[in-house]
């Protein structure tokens, strides 16, 4: 069942919890059983009763969300209850590919340090619902420092979707103009903001440089004709420049696991991932005419593409003004 409320925005300031009424919108996606179904509908009347937009969906459909970049939160619903065995990771799969899928694209970390110095809206508040035994499976280990608030079923205390949105509103609206005190160490901004500077991108546009690259995805995304760049690996649910910034998914991960996913033609695989590569950086330079690769003949172009991103990762929340 798909459930899109969709009501207009608000343009006045916070309420007096410190939320925006009207921001949005969230995704709703749940999984198998009664207790999910019951606490998706909750979500679905909490965000209501906020003026939030709300897209409901069963995570088997969660492609139908589209771009994922556009929500300002998740609230994923685990199943009632998980099978034994091999099935466990299987049926949990399409909850870690959306988070990160997620993630990659609201880059900004998750943890609790910078979750208390960034406005909400511009992380993505990624909340998962579910029993404790639900919760704490192996196969979601992965993607718990990728959340922003757990829910646990169990018990008979009340659901509350918004109290996330509740820390002190001064902290969670903090501007952050200085390094000291988050999570990365000073040296490893410090080395970024240089190697940035070898391209020529200064720190106020780092923002904007990694918009453009993660842009791009959807560029990608929303072309399904051209396979071999929209799905280039048969049952991933990553583009081709998803896989060159966010690498494979991890039962891809393993060198003889990568080489047959990828084939015997790993020329064909190289020369088309320079060709998104020339793409990206074309849009780039578009919006950022002075960008300049740091090699004039563009070697190790794909490698810089991503190292190049993993530094505005480090940069940019820092720096959040983009256009």
């Amino acid at each position: 069942m798909r459930t899109d409320t969709l009501v207009s925005m608000t343009t006045h300031g916070p309420d007096r919890d410190g939320i925006f009424p009207g921001v949005g919108p969230w995704g709703v996606v749940h999984g198998r059983g009664v207790h999910s179904e019951d606490a998706a509908g909750e979500a679905v009347e909490q965000a209501i009763a906020r003026s939030i937009e709300v897209i409901r969906l069963p995570i088997d459909d969660w492609t139908e969300l589209g771009e994922l970049a556009f929500y300002l939160g998740l609230v994923l619903i685990l199943p009632d209850t998980l099978p034994r065995g091999a099935r466990l990771s299987r049926d949990l799969a399409p909850y870690r590919e959306l988070v990160t899928s997620y993630r990659a694209r609201r880059p900004c970390s998750a943890s609790d340090a910078l979750l208390r110095r960034k406005r909400w809206w511009e992380i993505g508040v990624v909340q998962i619902v579910g029993y404790s035994a639900v919760l704490g499976s192996g196969p979601l280990r992965t993607i718990k420092d990728l959340c922003c608030a757990r829910h646990p079923l169990d018990g008979d205390h009340e659901l509350d979707f918004l109290s996330v949105y509740n820390q002190p509103a001064t902290a969670l609206r903090e501007q952050v103009t200085t390094p000291s005190g988050i999570e990365i160490p000073d040296a490893d901004y410090l080395a970024a903001v240089d190697r940035l500077r070898r391209w020529s991108i200064s720190t106020t546009d780092a923002a904007g440089v990694l918009a453009a690259i993660n842009n791009y995805r959807q560029v990608i995304e929303s072309n399904p004709r051209r396979a071999g760049r929209h799905r280039p690996i048969a049952n991933v649910r990553r583009n081709r420049l998803d896989l060159i910034l966010d690498g494979p998914p991890e039962h891809l991960k393993s060198p003889e696991a990568w080489q047959t996913a990828v084939g015997a033609n790993r020329k064909a695989w190289q020369e088309a991932d320079a060709e998104v590569w020339r793409d990206v950086y074309g849009a780039i330079r578009k919006l950022y005419t002075g960008v300049q690769h740091p090699n004039r003949g563009h070697t190790g172009a794909v490698q810089g593409l991503r190292e190049l991103y993993n530094d505005l990762r480090i940069v940019a929340p820092f720096h959040p003004t983009a256009p």
